[in-house]
């Protein structure tokens, strides 16, 4: 397992951690409790140092009173309010970026100019990189956290979404990169990244992760053909397209979470 350093903290994580919000059994069906047992010592086996678990809100007070090493922020996915949290001096962000959501990358600059910890989630853009999926009937209820997933997104969006993350599967014509080893390589090809944190729900899953940070990484053809993939696929005008230009702060109070 390769380490990375989380920002300017002195800690050293592992490029992959272990989310562990579909082991609770609240919000997802989850794995039995020795199933669990046994994804997290292979984990911990496997060098994984980093587990993502429920935060805990707080702020700089409790930071400046020794009650907490680090303060950090989660975020979905939302530039401009992770921009006034890299303001605030916190010292890790955690935030959605991947293949078809890298919005995120505008803020990259100001986390390496910060020295942020900076933690990716959602590596997979909620299954839809994958691979799996070919159509809307390809998705289970189980893929998703518990509620009907069918009545809350209609068919045109999640087709859309297949549609999106399938033009990624030519990111290499011989075949030698599985579509989730191409979405973890892909984030893991920014220095400014520390770890990539899925949600591991099976041994097999883990397995699969733990491989993606082996051999070689995303070569540069692969990377621009990445590019040029998000020209093909977005629109011009989206935000998309406009993922390395700056981004200015909003108005929006990030929550805090201490680490």
């Amino acid at each position: 397992m390769n380490h990375r350093k989380l920002g300017k903290t002195g800690v050293e994580i592992s490029e992959v951690g272990f989310g562990t919000w579909q082991l609770g059994g609240i919000s997802w069906v989850a794995p039995k409790d020795q199933e669990c047992i046994s994804l997290l010592r292979r984990a911990f086996d496997s060098g994984i140092n980093l587990f993502d678990v429920s935060p805990s809100y707080g702020n700089d007070r409790l930071k400046e009173k020794g009650m907490t090493r680090f303060v950090g922020v989660s975020l979905e996915a939302q530039p401009e309010e992770a921009l006034i949290a890299l303001h605030q001096g916190i010292d890790i962000l955690q935030i959605r970026f991947n293949l078809l959501f890298p919005e995120a990358k505008r803020i990259f600059a100001t986390v390496a100019d910060k020295g942020v910890g900076l933690l990716i989630n959602s590596p997979f853009g909620h299954g839809y990189l994958t691979g799996r999926y070919r159509c809307y009937e390809d998705i289970n209820e189980g893929d998703y956290p518990k509620g009907s997933f069918r009545a809350s997104k209609p068919r045109e969006l999640v087709e859309g979404m297949i549609g999106k993350a399938n033009a990624f599967r030519a990111l290499d014509q011989r075949g030698d990169v599985s579509a989730t080893h191409a979405a973890m390589k892909f984030i893991l090809a920014h220095d400014q990244v520390s770890s990539v944190i899925p949600g591991h729900r099976t041994l097999r899953e883990l397995e699969d992760n733990l491989a993606a940070t082996n051999g070689t990484p995303l070569s540069r053809p692969q990377l621009q053909r990445v590019d040029k993939i998000f020209d093909e696929i977005f629109n011009p005008s989206h935000t998309w397209k406009k993922m390395d230009q700056p981004v200015e702060a909003g108005f929006v109070e990030p929550r805090m979470a201490t680490l």
